[in-house]
């Protein structure tokens, strides 16, 4: 396996300090969407639903229009404001995109499949498919997890879709709900694979064939559950 950074994503190029930004212009670009999100999650908390200049902040911290604005806020100070014109800024942007967009297409279809096999119901099943097996509950839990990350690929669905179907079963086994709550978690993060969004993020970021992306990271997120079922079965022996 030769792991490599895609062609486009890196630059061996070196900048002469003139070309360099200032402090304070790189931070003001970096920041200036968390100020505006941050700003609106005051607004939601301190400000009431009709308050005008909620809405406004509603809108300009949205995520897609504060990146928006950073990103144009970005054209004037790293670019046209340092001397570099306009077509050269669109040029560099043209460059950026072009090693991405592949990236961001495998992953959107990764998590495109997913989405049809969260739709087909595939999670009723697996609760059915569990809901008559006598073993720990700790256990029960981590496989019960562990099926809907390999059946779903997003381990957020996953953890959150095992919750909802380990909670009546944490409640009338007795074991520590915190325990519970670890196992479905370390189950969520097990077998990662192609129905995974992370999966294929991983694989194209690395420049991996399939075969090396599941070697290793199927391998190790697998690990890490197995390991983290581990912690809390001995865990389970001094809280239980």
């Amino acid at each position: 396996m030769n792991p490599s950074i895609p062609e486009g994503l890196g630059s061996s190029k070196i900048f002469k300090d003139e070309e360099m930004p200032s402090f304070m212009a790189s931070i003001t670009s970096a920041l200036i969407p968390v100020v505006l999100m941050g700003i609106t999650a005051v607004c939601e908390v301190a400000l009431p639903e009709g308050n005008s200049f909620r809405h406004i902040m509603e809108f300009f911290g949205s995520a897609t229009i504060a990146l928006m604005i950073s990103l144009l806020l970005s054209f004037y100070l790293l670019g046209t404001r340092v001397g570099r014109s306009l077509k050269d800024v669109m040029q560099s942007c043209a460059n950026s995109v072009k090693p991405m967009a592949m990236i961001i297409l495998v992953i959107g279809a990764g998590g495109a499949f997913k989405q049809v096999l969260v739709d087909s119901g595939i999670a009723d099943y697996i609760k059915d498919l569990t809901g008559g097996w006598d073993i720990s509950p700790i256990i029960l839990a981590w496989l019960i997890a562990a099926l809907l990350r390999i059946a779903l690929g997003s381990a957020t669905v996953a953890v959150m879709t095992a919750a909802g179907v380990v909670l009546p079963i944490a409640q009338s086994s007795g074991v520590s709900m915190e325990l519970m709550t670890l196992a479905v978690t370390c189950g969520s993060v097990a077998f990662s694979h192609v129905t995974d969004p992370g999966f294929w993020m991983y694989k194209e970021y690395l420049n991996l064939s399939v075969g090396e992306a599941i070697k290793t990271r199927t391998t190790y997120t697998t690990a890490l559950a197995i390991l983290g079922l581990a912690g809390v079965l001995i865990l389970n022996m001094f809280v239980g």
